[in-house]
């Protein structure tokens, strides 16, 4: 991967614009307000267990009437596909069962969101999540975007989860997160060992996601600070490329209408880019002497090309 791309000009008057109509809003998530009605038409348990399974898509009133795209369908199918990759499984029929049982576990995210958190169901078992970089982490204020599809036999399968914006596999925030986009979890049943049970949620799955963006970014590969150096190298390169691909990257794609990310989330990161505006500018000042320094990642051994902290400081200047 090479850091020495030239940075994306997201900073510029036309943010500026952007910005200021949202600020003025209040952002009502993590639910895109437009589904929310659907949760109000619950049915009960009772008026839905007879219901034959694999029932056709339309004749759910729970589930709201999306269609995904031509140009976001071909976005996704170049992307390259596994078993794990919900991708590969987007037109994939859910059950009855399933149906039901997603239901519940959106209306509990709704009903008790989580925060820097943000959802918008695409298709009846497909639904895009943004979660923000909690603070005082390398992934502070970066909008990590995932891809979260339910298989036909949910609950009794995990859902199917991916990481979108690894800036075309070139990018791994995280020793759990790789650069395919696959998210190494137990509950995902995508790791050495599984923890996977029905009983889990959909909140029970994005919450261990979550908290793998920690101060401590190394922690999952060594489990201590007897590495002080490489630790610290490392939380620099997650922390240079948070700013390059999940917030330049990522907000120049809402601007230019090449982001994955349905409408709803785009209104978020731009919000989002305005409130942590100022914690940007202090990431790029206090590491602007890296700028044409070589970064080394130490899980894998790689050197990187230059950091481009001084392309950023001259976006932000343009703004």
């Amino acid at each position: 991967m090479k850091l020495d791309t030239p940075a994306t000009d997201w900073c510029d008057d036309e943010i500026t614009v952007i910005g200021d109509e949202l600020f003025d809003d209040e952002m009502e998530g993590p639910l895109n307000e437009d589904f929310a009605p659907w949760m109000d038409t619950v049915s009960d348990s009772s008026d839905t267990d007879d219901e034959p399974e694999g029932r056709p898509v339309e004749e759910s009133p729970m589930w709201p009437q999306t269609t995904v795209s031509s140009t976001e369908t071909h976005r996704l199918s170049v992307l390259v596909l596994d078993d794990w990759d919900p991708v590969r499984f987007e037109h994939e029929e859910p059950s009855s069962q399933c149906l039901r049982r997603l239901e519940d576990d959106l209306l509990d995210l709704f009903n008790d969101p989580l925060t820097g958190v943000y959802i918008e169901p695409v298709a009846v078992s497909q639904f895009h999540v943004v979660v923000v970089g909690p603070s005082d982490t390398p992934y502070e204020g970066g909008f990590c975007h995932f891809l979260i599809q339910c298989p036909k036999d949910y609950p009794m399968c995990p859902p199917r989860v991916r990481l979108m914006n690894t800036d075309d596999g070139n990018v791994s925030f995280n020793p759990n997160l790789y650069k395919s986009g696959r998210v190494c979890l137990d509950i995902l049943e995508s790791s050495d060992t599984s923890a996977w049970s029905p009983a889990l949620t959909i909140s029970n799955v994005i919450v261990p996601i979550q908290s793998l963006l920690t101060e401590k970014t190394h922690f999952n590969h060594w489990g201590s600070e007897e590495r002080p150096d490489e630790c610290e190298s490392y939380s620099r390169v997650v922390q240079h490329e948070t700013i390059r691909v999940a917030v330049c990257d990522a907000i120049d794609a809402c601007l230019n209408g090449s982001s994955l990310c349905p409408g709803y989330l785009q209104q978020v990161m731009l919000q989002q880019l305005i409130a942590y505006y100022e914690k940007y500018e202090k990431v790029v000042e206090s590491n602007f002497h890296l700028t044409g320094a070589y970064m080394r990642e130490p899980l894998s051994f790689e050197t990187y090309g230059r950091g481009q902290y001084h392309e950023a400081a001259q976006d932000e200047t343009r703004s």
